[in-house]
């Protein structure tokens, strides 16, 4: 890399970082306010009404301009009850900054209604004739500066325009400085006068803006995200000359997310003490866990061992009332909605914002169809957290369910059907995951109860079946070693990821597949699997079906614009509904980095091209600051916002892969 290249990179990776210095943005408010304070002292108003209207109007314009400015530096770091509009519908800090000029501008119309051909219609003594009076004087309706620039505007307009202005900005001090002038007798404004009340109007503002300010910091204190990740340009290391380490690149990686949750619930439905072993201990998890022990059973965890121990009642529920808050974790949310809403007793249930927003419709409306009441809280949509379940056992041993949005609708049915008296039956809609669901099988038969496929879309659970306690090893976590198998082609490199084998059960091993076609080779060595890259060092780009491991679609499409032709990923309609609308994401990213792409409901094409320097926004979704930080190996300038929402599957995955890169480049 050029030195020019080199300091490019650096001096985004040095605004990232200013950015989320509070000080520095509060040193440039500061000035701000004082630049403020002496526009509006020197700006003399003279006697023409204009003239008090420009001051006020600048002062109105900085404030503005301040409040932009707070936009821009609190965009990415906003949660959804701080910024609606940035986390929902995904507006920069561009679009709001413009929104807050615009409606500036709106004074303006204030200013068009009020004009010589139209201030008859104004009622004497009216509110709004009242008003103009004391803050414009006695003379208001022959100012030069409404007949200037109100001509042919239409009056009806001009007053909802400034009503919404004023009644949403400074309406409010504007008024009480007006009632407060009306009070001193204060008929002919001096100078003096004037400069007085324009000074406290934009001091009362401004405090105002700091207050704002000071609560803004005090919600950024409770849930400030990390800094910011500069990614580590490696990739001339790899040009310059061979790898110094004497072989493949190797990593360990924590035990399943899928695994860990499910082995919870099922050692929770189990009779007797099940050992977890090699269990990941992340958000996620943590939430499960407190879940269960707020449910009155006895679950311990050592984390410095990966080890989680739990008795379980054989199907029973300790408490027959309890509240339940099951964070971002959607296995969680799932898997015990399933369990206490066909069990017997009251349950509370809630969730994050970014929960509250996915979709739990298909397996509530088949809960209540077996019997379940499910009560939404005043102002919840139907179908999302929070609700409140009274469950009333098994009343039907039939079901359908929709599994499009989600696979994990039928697992946590499939998990629950043996608790049934009689012959369980689930008929499903869709083939959305159904590698997850046959993890979920598998993993029941490791515990003791079986299912049958009878037909394509139809399981059968015989009843009179029950889960027995187990010392159970937890696989590593392959979607997480498929960000490390993925480095293999994008740096041309053999990798190795310990204890990951082609017999997983976990179905994100289909992208070692995918790496097959990419030109890639594999080995499965009794270490793992070892991803051996092309020889020539070029990979192609592919087509490719990801239903069954949608969660690596986004890994694939982080390398996807350094192959040599095209790649288009298809079957990931679900994937707008997880952790964030992923396609969108992905595309709305990759573009700000230059690469084309085009995307459908249900799929995204992505052509080759070399990323520029970018910041990427996570969305707060863990699977877009691990796939996305590939980028940054390769390409330089890639700084990840947000990193610590890698917490919810893989707290320390960026100082894993830290230890990577320090592990390729001194062996």
């Amino acid at each position: 890399m050029s030195d020019m290249e080199t300091l490019k990179a650096n001096l985004i990776s040095l605004a990232g970082k200013l950015k989320y210095e509070y000080r520095t943005a509060t040193i440039l408010f500061i000035l701000a306010m004082l630049l403020l304070a002496a526009l509006l002292v020197l700006v003399k108003p003279g006697k023409r009404t204009k003239y008090r209207f420009v001051r006020l109007s600048l002062g109105n314009l900085l404030i503005h301009l301040m409040d932009g400015f707070v936009t821009f530096v609190n965009t990415p770091t906003l949660d959804m009850e701080g910024n609606i509009l940035v986390r929902r519908f995904g507006f920069g800090w561009e679009a709001l900054f413009t929104a807050n000029l615009i409606s500036f501008l709106l004074i303006v119309l204030m200013a068009w209604y009020f004009n010589r051909y139209e201030y008859e219609r104004i009622p004497s003594r009216s509110p709004f004739d009242y008003y103009m009076k004391l803050f414009y004087g006695e003379n208001y309706k022959r100012s030069w500066f409404w007949y200037k620039f109100s001509r042919n505007f239409r009056p009806k307009l001009a007053m909802l325009s400034c009503g919404i202005y004023w009644g949403l900005t400074a309406g409010a001090p504007v008024f009480v400085l007006g009632w407060l002038r009306h009070m001193l007798r204060i008929q002919r404004p001096s100078w003096w006068h004037d400069t007085w009340i324009s000074c406290f109007l934009g001091i009362t503002v401004a405090y105002l803006s700091i207050l704002k300010w000071v609560w803004t910091g005090y919600r950024l204190s409770i849930n400030a995200p990390d800094n910011a990740y500069s990614v580590p340009y490696i990739y001339p290391s790899i040009q310059s000359g061979p790898v110094p380490s004497a072989g493949p690149l190797t990593v360990s990686v924590p035990g399943s997310k899928s695994i860990t949750n499910r082995a919870l619930l099922l050692a929770t439905l189990a009779e007797g003490t099940s050992c977890l072993r090699g269990a990941l201990f992340s958000d996620d998890s943590r939430h499960f866990l407190q879940c269960i022990r707020d449910l009155g059973f006895e679950a311990e965890a050592d984390e410095d061992n990966c080890r989680i121990v739990v008795k379980g009642l054989g199907g029973r529920i300790p408490r027959q009332e309890a509240k339940q808050y099951v964070g971002s974790a959607g296995t969680a949310a799932r898997f015990l909605t399933a369990c206490l809403g066909l069990s017997h007793g009251v349950y509370h249930m809630d969730a994050s914002e970014q929960m509250r927003r996915r979709p739990m419709a298909p397996l509530l409306d088949a809960l209540e169809e077996l019997g379940c009441e499910i009560l939404y809280e005043a102002g919840s949509a139907r179908g999302h957290f929070p609700f409140t379940l009274r469950a009333h056992g098994f009343r039907r041993d039939r079901i359908s369910v929709n599994i499009d949005s989600s696979s994990q609708f039928l697992s946590a049915l499939l998990i629950v059907s043996c608790l049934c008296e009689r012959d369980f039956t689930i008929q499903i809609e869709g083939t959305h995951g159904m590698a997850y669901i046959e993890m979920t099988r598998r993993m029941m038969e490791q515990f003791h109860v079986h299912t049958q496929e009878t037909t394509e879309r139809t399981f059968l659970t015989k009843a009179g079946q029950h889960y027995r306690a187990m010392d159970y090893q937890i696989e590593p976590d392959v979607s997480a070693a498929c960000y490390f198998y993925a480095m293999s082609p994008l740096l041309n490199l053999p990798v190795l990821v310990n204890h990951v084998h082609f017999d997983s059960l976990q179905g994100d091993v289909a992208f070692i597949e995918i790496l097959i076609k990419m030109g890639c080779s594999a080995e499965d060595t009794p270490q793992g699997i070892l991803v051996t890259p092309p020889a020539d060092g070029v990979f192609h780009g592919v087509v490719e079906d990801m239903s069954a491991c949608s969660d690596q679609a986004i890994t694939l499409a982080a390398i996807a614009p350094f192959a040599d032709s095209p790649t288009t990923i298809t079957g990931i309609g679900h994937i707008r509904f997880q952790e964030s609308d992923r396609i969108r994401a992905i595309v709305t990213e990759l573009t700000k980095m230059g690469i084309s792409c085009r995307r459908t409901d249900d799929s995204i094409t992505i052509y080759p091209g070399m990323p520029r320097a970018s910041r990427v926004e996570t969305y707060d979704d863990h699977r877009m600051a691990m796939g996305f930080s590939l980028v940054g190996l390769r390409s330089p300038g890639i700084v990840i916002d947000n990193p610590g929402c890698c917490r919810k599957t893989f707290e320390n995955y960026f100082e894993v892969l830290d230890k990577v890169v320090a592990q390729f480049l001194h062996g």
